[in-house]
């Protein structure tokens, strides 16, 4: 990883953002910086198009992604170049917005990575011609430590990944979902369904980064039991007979195996697989895509989940 700040050399080692960096956005987030009037105008005159549109809404339901992450979005349809140039135009246009990572605070670094997020003008567009409900949208949640913002790009690389393997059998993909159990508020990284053999199911994710499976992540985990160990699933699930799986998306196997330690010894949570950042790059039907840790010699066996096979 590069010293000072992130290069655009890192766009693939996102797993590795180290946990000090500060954001560095192009322009403030205000209200003022671009009317509604201007957004609409522009649409009307088709300076925005419906790619446009896309790129804004999938920007709303993740928060942060690269444009490497963006053209996997389409499918690899558009050369990179060419949607890096878009995004830099939307940003241009104050309907994105972008920053760098780096140690140094508000100082933007126009030859890092950049990493995209939604600003005004696109909030304008996803309200007026999606059917996302933005009353939730502040750009105040686009503020956030280096850490959450790698968590955030893995679970959206997880996500991209995803549609790659079944893209017709997702139903749906929530990152961050609110919950309530026994009392307790839990967000769990993201939970999402699919179909298989023409039944639904459900899968909860967390992510682990590096050297947080023994604290920070058997702390969440426990907190998060219930919801896989008592009926408490069945009223966030409730077109299904099975509770749902735990995914566990980590940086490395090191990782994968300390926190298949945490729940094996500290959770009675039976039905879980893990994955690795490098790992989700198969396809998720594949022999390896996930894991499966052997708490009687603390090791991880390769697996694959036939679910995500071709039907």
């Amino acid at each position: 990883m590069s010293l000072n700040y992130l290069r655009k050399t890192d766009e693939a080692e996102l797993s590795n953002i180290p946990n000090d960096y500060r954001q560095s956005f192009r322009y403030p987030f205000s209200p003022a910086s671009v009317s509604k009037q201007a957004i609409m105008k522009m649409k009307q005159e088709k300076t925005i198009t419906e790619r446009d549109i896309k790129i804004c809404e999938f920007l709303f339901n993740h928060r942060f992604a690269t444009a490497l992450q963006v053209q996997k979005y389409f499918s690899g349809e558009y050369e990179y170049q060419s949607i890096k140039n878009r995004l830099d135009k939307l940003v241009q246009n104050r309907v994105i917005n972008q920053f760098s990572l780096g140690q140094v605070e508000d100082k933007f670094e126009p030859d890092g990575l950049m990493i995209y997020c939604l600003d005004f003008g696109g909030k304008y567009l996803v309200s007026h011609f999606t059917r996302e409900d933005t009353t939730d949208w502040f750009s105040h949640n686009n503020y956030q430590g280096s850490e959450n913002v790698a968590r955030d790009l893995m679970i959206t690389e997880f996500y991209l990944q995803l549609m790659s393997s079944i893209p017709d059998r997702v139903h749906h993909f929530r990152k961050n979902p609110q919950m309530r159990v026994n009392g307790t508020n839990i967000v769990p990284a993201f939970e999402f369904s699919f179909q298989h053999n023409f039944q639904k199911k459900y899968v909860v994710g967390e992510v682990v980064r590096s050297n947080e499976a023994f604290i920070t992540f058997k702390d969440k985990i426990q907190k998060v039991e219930p919801l896989f160990t008592t009926n408490a699933w069945k009223k966030f699930f409730v077109d299904v007979e099975e509770e749902p799986i735990l995914f566990v998306l980590t940086e490395d196997d090191l990782t994968a195996r300390d926190s298949g330690t945490v729940l094996a010894n500290g959770t009675d949570i039976e039905r879980y697989r893990l994955t690795t950042t490098d790992r989700i790059g198969r396809h998720f039907g594949d022999k390896g895509a996930f894991l499966r840790y052997l708490p009687e010699t603390n090791q991880l066996r390769e697996v694959a989940i036939k679910d995500f096979k071709e039907e």
